[in-house]
Order: structure tokens, then sequence, then C-alpha cells
């Protein structure tokens, strides 16, 4: 039996308040942005305080988003920057680009040295800048998300009077060491001094335990070197728990070989520390029988993840999640291939593709019913139709019940040797419909990546 994988959410924006009301006591975590907190203080707090408050709550992580105020690769140049403008906006009152309220709160809460970044519009650089004080990073990020949400309860009558007496619910259950992000350029350093971020962190003797997130580019799986480094360096930092974030990797694109690498990272640091992904799907959570404890995403998106996020990109559409190929597809590709399957009933379907409580309740009895999952609406005259809000809330609905009720007992019951073959059972003859196999491609690297035991590093660099 392969360990059951845990479910962390990061929650994105209060827009999808109503999915975590909704299904919180299913959730294993909760990872909350800083930024998110800053910019909606009294409904974080409330929020928060009623979801932790149910019997079954997830466990609470506060994302301190040091990151943010570090340098980057610019996606245009190619080159590093250390001027903060990934978090800037054009401001029409002053006519020029300035950092946004939120990030300039975070900052202001995290103490120095991000107090400072922020006003002088300079990146907090622990690899490039040996004056940077590493212990005051660490003490203000630790400080951060152990008392901001109980500061934002105390200062507010109206949450005290509505909360009652609920303060301990908003303690974290794990805090994060300060983390920067290990660009190409600078990897080798950048991993060496999150490393040395996360000691001090554990140093602190916080309450909670200390977990870090080891933010590299995906790039870290091109060199044994860097990869041994950054298992090595996250292993010997003490910290409970590391959540893997290599930017840009994509499960459902990576190569097999790829994927082995990556796979071989997991089972080796595993050994060690608990590890999570950042930004994982299924493929992620069927590393659970290498020693993946958890996998985080958001609400119906978020299973990839660059560190530079591509700006004033339109919003996609929320495609149908289908659980044969673990995958986003449009719905009218799926329906196309029912007829050479054989899927002519509801039944058929709930038995073929999905039984949750969520499809079972769009579709009822009648199996046309599932092209509500993709309908269309044009919003304004002579506008290109869109998927309409309802559709919308109905895929992200399923994608959520089927993971929470369904993926995680799949893969709990999935004998670790069996893996590839339950990939194979699971995908049936759906890759090759003609609608479907332009999005199945992966199901092959994945069945390749899970066949037969995990590598070493050595070994898996060594193909």
């Amino acid at each position: 039996m392969t360990s059951r994988p845990q479910i962390t959410l990061r929650y994105g924006a209060h827009a999808e308040k109503e999915y975590l009301q909704r299904l919180g006591g299913f959730l294993d975590g909760l990872l909350y942005s800083g930024n998110l907190l800053e910019a909606t203080q009294a409904a974080s707090v409330s929020l928060l305080l009623k979801v932790r408050k149910k019997q079954a709550s997830p466990r609470l992580y506060i994302n301190p988003m040091t990151y943010i105020f570090g340098p980057y690769i610019d996606p245009d140049s190619n080159r590093k920057r250390q001027d903060l403008k990934w978090i800037k906006s054009f401001r029409k009152k002053s006519q020029r680009l300035e950092i946004k309220d939120a990030y300039q709160a975070l900052g202001a809460e995290l103490g120095e040295p991000f107090k400072s970044a922020i006003q002088d519009s300079t990146a907090v650089d622990p690899v490039g800048d040996l004056s940077v004080d590493r212990d005051a990073i660490v003490e203000g990020t630790l400080r951060y998300q152990s008392n901001r949400l109980v500061d934002i309860f105390t200062a507010d009558e109206e949450i005290r009077q509505l909360a009652g007496s609920s303060v301990e619910q908003l303690q974290p259950s794990a805090v994060f060491a300060p983390y920067f992000y290990c660009a190409d350029e600078w990897m080798s350093a950048g991993i060496s001094a999150n490393a040395d971020l996360a000691r001090r962190a554990v140093n602190a003797a916080p309450k909670a335990p200390v977990h870090m997130i080891a933010c590299v580019s995906q790039h870290v799986l091109q060199s044994r070197d860097l990869t041994k480094q950054l298992c090595q360096e996250c292993s010997a930092t003490g910290v409970k728990a590391v959540w893997l974030w290599l930017s840009k990797f994509d499960e459902l694109e990576a190569s097999t070989s790829q994927l082995r690498k990556y796979r071989a990272l997991v089972a080796e640091l595993s050994k060690s520390v608990s590890v999570h992904t950042y930004a994982g799907g299924f493929w992620s959570m069927l590393l659970a029988g290498d020693g993946m404890e958890g996998i985080s995403h958001g609400v119906g998106y978020g299973e990839r993840k660059p560190v530079v996020q591509v700006i004033g990109a339109a919003a996609p559409t929320v495609r149908y999640y289908f659980p044969p190929i673990a995958k986003r597809i449009g719905v009218p590709d799926i329906e196309r291939a029912f007829p050479e399957l054989g899927i002519e009933t509801a039944g058929s379907f709930f038995e073929e593709v999905c039984e949750c409580q969520i499809c079972k309740g769009v579709i009822g009895k009648e199996l046309l019913n599932f092209s509500k999952f993709g309908e269309m609406h044009r919003s304004e005259p002579n506008k290109r139709p869109v998927q309409t809000a309802t559709a919308a809330k109905l895929c992200r609905f399923h994608f959520l019940v089927h993971r929470l009720l369904y993926e995680v007992k799949a893969v709990e019951a999935c004998d670790g040797d069996s893996r590839a073959d339950f990939l194979r059972r699971r995908a049936g003859e759906w890759p090759s419909q003609p609608t479907v196999s332009g999005e199945a491609a992966h199901i092959d690297r994945w069945i390749e990546s899970l066949t037969g035991p995990a590598l070493t590093i050595d070994q898996a660099f060594a193909e």
C-alpha cells in the first residue's frame, strides 16, 4: 500500500472562498499567502477562523513570500534584475510604476531588510550582498508567520466579538524559513544561502516546526551536482519538511528523463526529511510511493508554477479535469470519443470516466447534460464565446471533489510497484482516441518514469 498523499490548497483570492468553505474539511492543509493577508486583513482572519473552527480543519501555513523581495530573471531580457519591477504596477495618480500596496504592507511587517528594500526599490540579495543580515531576515519572517494573524485579530474589535476566544486557531501548524529564488545564474550559491537561512530558522527555535521551500529553476535537473547539492543541503538543515518548487517544471510536459530525475530527488530527500511539492498534480501524488508526503496547488490551477508570472496573460478557460488522463481538456473533445468507446448512457459515463458527486449531480440520468461543464456564452455582442461562470464553477468543484475524495484513495490503495499498471488501466483506450490523443502524450512518459524502483540520483543522471 502507498502512503496517503496529503493535499494542501494554495488559496489565491477571496473569489475562491466558496470552494474553501465547502471542501475545507477534506483538505490536509491550507497555504495562505502573506500578500493576500495584507491586502484583506479582516476578511482573511474572519475566513480562517470560520474554516479552522470546524472539527476537521486543515493545517494552516502562512507563506511569507520572501522570494518576491529578491532578485529574479527578467523573462524579456533574460538578465538578472534587482529593481523589484516584478511586484510593481502602474499608478495613474503618480504616472509611474510603484510597488503594489499589498507587497509594501508585507515588506513593512516583515521588517528589515525588507522594509528598506521597499523604500529603495532594491532587492534583498543574500547571495550577492554579503552585508545582508541573515539573522534579521529569519527573525522577521518567523515573527510574521507566528504573530501576524493574532495581531490583526487582537486589533479588530468586531472580529473579536464575532470569533469569541478562537485565537488559538490562528496559530500556523508550521513556519517557513525565508527563501529566495535560485536562478541558473546563481543556482549553487542560492541553494547554499537558502539552506543557511533554514538552519538559522531551526536554531531560532520557534514554537512551530520549521519547513523550507526549495525555490529553484527546473534546470537544477540538468545537473547531477546541483541536484545532489540541493538534496544534501536541504537534508542537513534540520527542518521538518522541504517543499520542492522547481519553477516551470511541468509534469505533463516533462520528459521521461526529467521525471526519473525528479523521482530520484524525492526518494533520496525523503530518507531524511518530509517532502512536499509546492506545485504538483496527479503524477506527484503517485510519488507517495517514493516518499512524497504531499502536494500543493490552487483551485483548479497551480499544479505547475513559474516564479515569474506572465504579466497581462488572459485567464484561460476552465476546462474539465478528465480523470483517465489526469489532465484538463475540452468537453467537446471528450464527447466526440463517447461513441467509439461505447459510452452511451449516464451510467456508462460514471463507470468509465467519473462518478464524483458533482458529475452525478450535473449529468443525472441524461448523458447530454455533460455538456454543461463546457457551456459557453457571448458576454457581449460580436465578442467570442466564453465559458459561463456556472460552467467554470462546476469544473472547479468537480476537480477538487474528485481529487480529495477519489484520487487520494486511489493512490493510497495503489501498491508502489503497480503504479505504472494502474496508470495504464486508468487511461484505457482514451489516449488512442483522435480527439484525446493530442492531450495524452504524457501518459506513456508517466508510465515509463514509474516503472521499477526509484533510481538513485547518480543512476538517474547516468542513463
